[in-house]
């Protein structure tokens, strides 16, 4: 199985008006992890795994410090399905199994989104995590 390499996924900028309270999700991006697989293959997940980014209680991704620049406050990045269903980061339920149906490239798309945790402030917003195709 051959996936997408490292990637950087820049979310746009946002208004701190945009999040003005915990629960508030804004400025989406769409990203795709192309995988393929050997003959035989029909399905494969992609698995965020949990790791020192993530936060337990949300399944949300936590700031990392930027290296010389203010982070946000209260904001998190949140990771979605294509379908917009959520997904908690270290929870294998909550990814979906992608169809296969050729050896050909497969693109999966997901949604990154920031999420306040509460009234945001202005500033970096830098994360992390590691994801794993896995046949099921």
């Amino acid at each position: 199985m051959i996936s997408s390499p490292d990637m950087t996924v820049t979310l746009p900028r946002l208004s701190t008006q945009s999040l003005p309270r915990a629960g508030v999700a804004d400025g989406s991006k769409v990203f795709t992890i192309t995988i393929r697989c050997p003959s035989g293959g029909t399905g494969a997940r992609v698995y965020f795994e949990s790791g020192s980014s993530t936060d337990p209680n949300t399944g949300n991704l936590d700031l990392q410090n930027a290296g010389g620049t203010t982070s946000a406050k209260n904001v998190q990045v949140m990771l979605a399905n294509a379908d917009g269903s959520r997904i908690k980061v270290g929870d294998r339920s909550t990814m979906k199994v992608i169809p296969i149906t050729s050896t050909d490239p497969t693109p999966v798309d997901f949604i990154a989104s920031y999420y306040a945790t509460g009234r945001a402030t202005a500033g970096t917003v830098s994360t992390f995590v590691t994801y794993v195709v896995e046949m099921p």
